[in-house]
C-alpha cells in the first residue's frame, strides 16, 4: 500500500494504487533552503524534461504549477541535516526525500517522480537520484518499490513524531498547564475547555516512560532511531505556528485549499475529495458554532474580555511561558474581543479533539500491514555507491533486497503491538458533546447550545457514512479502500474493524486452525461460517459464507496473520494452535477457566464446501530414512491472538453474558445486604426513586493475569465520571505470600534488606461540646506526615487544642463564663500519656516544637487531656466508615437526627 500523509493524515489508499496526498506546489524549479557550504548543491535532480515525460505531455510544468495540478512529500530540508547521524547508527538508513504527484482528471493524485539525496560525508560528495514508477524495465520498477519503501518510511515517522506527538501532545501540554493554573474550575472558558484536555497529560507521562524514553519503543523502532525527539523539537522551531493550528489556515498555508465566500466553509478545496479536509470541515464548523454561542453568551460586551484577569493571564502564560520560545513571533493572535477568544479557543479544541482523532484513531487501521507503514530503513538504495557484490546482488534477488530494506520482524511486531494500543477506544471513554456539564444543564441558553451542538455531531456521523458510500468519491471508495471514518463523532470499545470487535457486536467466537478459521455462535456453539488461509493472510469472507450472514470488513491484528513470522504474541488470553497428523480431538479451551491452554488440534476441523490445502512433504533423493518419509513430523505450532476474555460490559444486558460478571455482581450485592447499607422501605409516591447503576472494572496482576472481576452498585448520578469522580480502590495491604517472595530473593542474592515503616497521612477529626450540645465539629486530612501513628495522634490533638482554644476565647468575648475547667477525650492512651508528660524522650525528637503547646496547655491546667474508650469516641464518625449500624449508633450520639431525603415537595418529619 502507499499511504502518505505532510502535516495532516491526507488518507490515501492500496500499495498498488499510487495515490497518496501532499503540499502544493507553489514555485518552479525545486530548490533547498539548506547551506549548499554543508549540504551540498541546492537544485533538485528533478527536472522539467522529467516531469513533462511522466505527464505524457498533458500539459507543461508551468501550466501544472499554475493550475494547482503539482504537489510534493518534502522532507528534503527536515530530514538532510539528520542524514549523517542516523546512518552512523547501527540498524538504519535515512535519506532527504522529495516526492512529486500529479492531479489526475479522477481527483486523484499519481506519483511522478521519487528524489533522495545523501549530503557530503567524509571524502564523498552529495549523492541524489531521481526515480520514476513509468518504466518498463524491471530493475527500474524494483528501484521505484526501494525508493517509494524509504518515502514510506520517512512519512510514517513525521506523522508519529510531528503530526501526533508533537501537534496534539506536546504543543498542547502549555494550554492545559496554564488552564490549570491561571483559570478557576468555576471559570466558564476552564469548564469549556476541560472535557477536550482529558487524560492528555497522564497520556504524555505514559509516553515518556515507555514510547520516547531512551532505548524506547520509537527510537528502536522508527528511523531517527535517538535523534527522534531532537528531530519532533527541529520540526517544531521549522515549522510550528499557532495560527496555522487551524484547520482553514493550515489547509491554505500548505496550498491545499484557498479563500471563497462562496464556497461551502469558506474555502475551495484544491482537491476536492479529500476526506480528511472534506470530513474535518464540517467538524471544525460544528465546533465554532459551539464556541460562539458559549462564548457570547458569557462575555456579551467586548471590554469583558481585557477586564477579565484570570483569561489574560491564561493567554499571557500560553504565549510567554509554554511557547516562550516563539512568544515574539507577529503570528500570534491577540485576545481583546469575543472574536479573539472564539477563534483561539476553537483552535485548541479542534487541536487536542479533532486533529488528534484523525492522527491517532487510524493507526492500527492503515498501519497494521506494516508494508503500507514501514518505520524504519536497514538498508541503503542498491544505486549508491554500490560494490559489484551489491548490485549483484540486488540484480540476483531484488524481493530479498526489498525484505532487508523494511523493518524486522520484531520492530514490526512492537511497533503494531502499540499501534493497537494507541487506537484503542476506552471502555469510559467520554466523547465530545454526549455528556452535558452540570453548571450547562442549569443554565436554558448554554443547555440549548449543547443540543444543537450534540444534534449536529450526530448529523455528522450520517454525513460521513454518505461519503463512504459515494461511489463517485474514489480517495475513499473502491475496492480494498479503507472508509474514512476517523470524524465519526461516536465509537464503540477498542479497535473499529478488529476480530475481537466483530465477535462482541455479533456475539460470536473465532477458531483459527493452520489453513482454516471457523466462526461460531457464542451462546450455542453452532458453526455458522468458515473461511481458508492463503499465504500467511486468513480470508474474509468465509468460503462457505452464506447471503444470508452479515458483511462486514475485518482488519486482523498481527498475530491472526502473520503466521510466518513465528512470534509470541504481546497480548494475554493467547490461544496456542497445533496440528498432528495422528490427533483425533479437538477442543478449545478459554485463560480465564485454566491457568494451562491445552493445545487445539487441528485434525478434526469441520469440512469445508471444497478440500482445504494440506502441506506435502518434500521429495529426497538420498537414501537416508528420515522423519518425513516415516510420517513422523514434529508438530508445527501456529500462534493466534483469540481474546477469550469477556469485556468489560457497558451496561446490565451486555453483562448478563457473561458469567464472571454474574459472581461478581452478585457478591457486591451480598455485601451490601450483609453490611446493612440499604433498608427495604415501601414506595412513597410524593418521592422520587433515584435508580442504580453498575460499574464494572478488571483488576490485574503484574504480570498481566486477571486477579478478579469487581463490580459496583452506585447510585444514578449522571454527573459521576469513572477515573475522575470515583476509582476502584483496592487494600494497599502487601499479600504475604509477596513478602516471602521478596525475602527468598534476598536470601538466595545476598542483597541487604531494611525495615521501614510505612508513611502515615491521617484524617483528623473532632466535636466540640458546651454542656451536653455540640457546637462545632471539623473533619480534614492533615497537614503533616508522621512515621508513627502515635505521631500522628499527637498531632492531631494538638491541632484540635488550637481550634478549641480560639473557640473558648470567643466565648469569653461574649461574655460568657465557663463554670469549669475544659476537657479533652482522647482514645489514643499514648496520646494521652505524652500531653500530660513534660519529659522529652528521643521517640518525640522528630515532632515540631509547635505541637508541644498541648503541654504548655496542662502544665497550666488550661485544660486536662482525659482518655476515652474507642467504642464512646463519637469524633471517629468524621474520620472512619462505618457499617451503617455503628453509623446511625453515632450519628445518634453526635445529637443529630436522621431525615429521610426527598428530592421534591416537602419534608414530613
Amino acid at each position: 500500500m502507499t499511504s502518505f500523509s505532510h502535516g495532516n493524515p491526507l488518507r490515501f489508499v492500496q500499495w498498488r494504487n499510487k495515490v497518496l496526498y501532499a503540499i502544493g506546489v507553489k514555485e518552479w524549479p525545486l530548490k533547498s533552503k539548506l547551506n549548499p557550504e554543508v549540504y551540498g548543491s541546492p537544485e533538485s535532480a528533478i527536472t522539467k524534461e522529467l516531469i513533462e515525460h511522466e505527464i505524457g505531455g498533458f500539459m507543461t510544468i508551468e501550466e501544472a504549477v499554475e493550475q494547482k495540478k503539482l504537489f510534493i512529500l518534502d522532507y528534503h530540508d527536515l530530514l538532510l541535516p539528520y542524514v549523517n547521524k542516523v546512518n552512523e547508527l547501527k540498524g538504519t538508513v535515512l535519506y532527504g526525500s522529495r516526492t512529486l504527484f500529479f492531479l489526475t482528471p479522477d481527483g486523484t493524485l499519481r506519483p511522478l517522480a521519487i528524489e533522495l539525496t545523501r549530503p557530503p560525508v567524509d571524502d564523498k560528495p552529495q549523492w541524489k537520484q531521481v526515480y520514476v514508477p513509468n518504466t518498463w524495465n524491471a530493475t527500474g520498477a524494483w528501484l521505484w518499490k526501494l525508493a517509494k519503501a524509504h518515502v514510506l518510511v520517512h512519512d510514517s515517522g513525521y506523522h508519529q513524531l510531528v503530526s501526533h506527538w508533537l501537534r496534539t501532545h506536546c504543543a498542547t501540554e502549555p494550554y492545559i498547564i496554564a488552564t490549570n493554573r491561571q483559570l478557576s474550575a468555576m471559570h466558564p472558558i476552564y469548564r469549556l475547555l476541560y472535557p477536550h484536555f482529558r487524560y492528555t497529560m497522564k497520556i504524555n507521562a505514559l509516553a515518556r516512560e515507555a514510547l520516547i524514553n531512551t532505548n524506547g519503543i520509537i527510537e528502536t523502532s522508527f528511523f531517527p532511531g535517538k535523534y527522534a525527539m531532537e528531530l519532533s523539537s527541529f520540526a517544531y522551531d521549522l515549522e510550528w505556528r499557532f495560527d496555522q493550528e487551524a484547520l482553514p489556515q493550515n489547509l491554505i498555508s500548505r496550498g491545499l485549499a484557498e479563500e471563497d465566500p462562496n464556497a461551502p466553509y469558506g474555502l475551495k478545496l484544491t482537491i476536492e475529495d479529500y476526506p480528511f479536509a472534506n470530513d474535518g470541515l464540517v467538524l471544525w464548523d460544528i465546533l465554532k458554532q459551539w464556541v460562539t454561542s458559549y462564548v457570547n453568551h458569557y462575555y456579551p460586551q467586548t471590554n469583558l474580555i481585557e477586564s477579565d484577569i484570570e483569561l489574560q493571564d491564561w493567554w499571557s502564560e500560553i504565549k510567554n511561558v509554554g511557547h516562550g520560545d516563539k512568544k515574539d513571533e507577529p503570528w500570534w493572535p491577540e485576545l481583546k474581543t469575543p472574536n479573539d477568544l472564539i477563534g483561539i479557543i476553537t483552535t485548541i479544541v479542534w487541536v487536542t479533539s479533532g486533529h488528534h482523532a484523525a492522527v491517532n484513531f487510524g493507526q492500527y487501521s492503515y498501519a497494521g500491514n506494516f508494508p503500507n507503514r514501514p518505520t524504519i530503513a536497514r538498508a541503503k538504495m542498491p544505486t549508491e555507491d554500490p560494490t559489484d557484490e551489491e548490485w549483484e546482488s540486488f540484480l540476483q534477488n531484488p524481493e530479498e533486497a526489498l525484505l532487508k530494506c523494511l523493518p524486522s520482524q520484531i520492530q514490526d511486531t512492537k511497533v503494531i503491538a502499540i499501534m493497537d494500543v494507541l487506537s484503542n477506544h476506552s471502555p469510559d471513554e467520554e466523547y465530545i458533546g454526549e455528556k452535558i456539564e452540570p453548571s450547562w444543564a442549569e443554565d436554558p441558553v448554554t443547555k440549548a447550545a449543547f443540543e444543537v451542538f450534540s444534534g449536529k455531531l450526530q448529523e455528522l456521523e450520517g454525513v460521513i457514512d454518505a461519503r463512504n458510500a459515494d461511489s463517485k468519491l474514489m480517495n475513499r471508495n473502491g475496492a480494498g479502500i479503507v472508509p474514512y471514518e476517523l470524524f465519526k463523532p461516536f465509537s464503540g470499545p477498542g479497535v473499529t474493524g478488529k476480530v475481537s470487535q466483530f465477535c462482541r457486536d455479533n456475539k460470536t467466537s473465532i477458531e483459527f486452525f493452520p489453513f482454516s478459521y471457523l466462526v461460531k455462535d457464542l451462546s450455542t456453539g453452532a458453526p455458522l461460517v468458515q473461511g481458508r488461509s492463503r499465504g500467511c493472510l486468513y480470508e474474509w469472507l468465509p468460503d462457505n459464507a452464506s447471503s444470508s450472514q452479515p458483511q462486514c470488513n475485518v482488519v486482523v491484528s498481527l498475530d491472526l496473520w502473520h503466521t510466518k513470522a513465528s512470534l509470541r504474541s504481546f497480548h494475554s488470553g493467547g490461544a496456542k494452535l497445533s496440528s498432528n497428523k495422528d490427533s483425533t480431538h479437538h477442543r478449545t479451551y478459554s485463560r480465564r477457566n485454566s491457568k494451562v491452554t491445552p493445545s487445539i488440534q487441528a485434525s478434526q476441523v469441520p469440512p469445508t464446501t471444497a478440500p482445504l490445502p494440506q502441506p506435502k512433504p518434500a521429495t529426497f533423493s538420498h537414501p537416508m530414512v528420515t522423519c518425513s518419509k516415516i510420517n513422523s513430523l514434529k508438530p508445527k505450532n501456529f500462534l493466534a491472538q483469540i481474546n477469550l476474555l469477556p469485556p468489560i460490559p457497558q451496561s446490565y444486558h451486555r453483562e448478563k453474558l457473561y458469567p464472571q460478571w454474574q459472581e461478581a455482581m452478585k457478591a457486591e450485592y451480598d455485601a451490601l445486604v450483609r453490611n446493612q447499607t440499604w433498608d427495604l422501605v415501601p414506595n412513597d409516591p410524593s418521592q422520587n426513586v433515584v435508580d442504580c447503576k453498575w460499574l464494572f472494572r478488571i483488576k490485574h496482576n503484574p504480570d498481566g493475569r486477571i486477579d478478579r472481576y469487581n463490580s459496583r452498585l452506585v447510585a444514578k448520578g449522571f454527573t459521576q465520571r469513572p477515573g475522575l469522580d470515583y476509582h476502584s480502590t483496592f487494600s494497599p495491604v502487601v499479600k504475604p505470600a509477596t513478602i516471602h517472595l521478596v525475602l527468598v530473593l534476598t536470601a538466595q542474592r545476598s542483597w541487604p534488606i531494611h525495615q521501614l515503616d510505612v508513611n502515615n497521612a491521617f484524617l483528623q477529626g473532632y466535636v466540640v461540646y458546651l454542656g451536653d450540645s455540640p457546637i462545632s465539629r471539623s473533619s480534614k486530612k492533615q497537614k503533616s506526615v508522621s512515621r508513627s501513628s502515635t505521631k500522628a495522634e499527637y498531632q492531631a490533638a494538638a491541632a484540635t487544642i488550637f481550634e478549641f482554644n480560639w473557640l473558648t476565647n470567643l466565648i469569653q468575648e461574649l461574655y460568657l463564663a465557663l463554670s469549669s475547667t475544659s476537657t479533652v477525650l482522647c482514645d489514643n492512651v499514648s496520646t494521652t500519656y505524652i500531653c500530660v508528660n513534660p519529659i522529652f524522650h528521643s521517640r518525640m525528637k522528630h515532632i515540631a516544637i509547635d505541637f508541644h503547646f498541648v503541654r504548655e496547655q496542662v502544665q497550666k491546667k488550661a485544660l486536662e487531656v482525659r482518655h476515652l474508650h474507642s467504642t464512646d469516641q463519637v469524633a471517629d464518625i468524621l474520620t472512619k466508615p462505618f457499617p451503617r449500624t455503628a453509623f446511625l449508633q453515632y450519628f445518634r450520639k453526635l445529637g443529630l437526627v436522621p431525615v429521610t431525603p426527598n428530592l421534591r415537595g416537602r419534608n414530613n418529619r
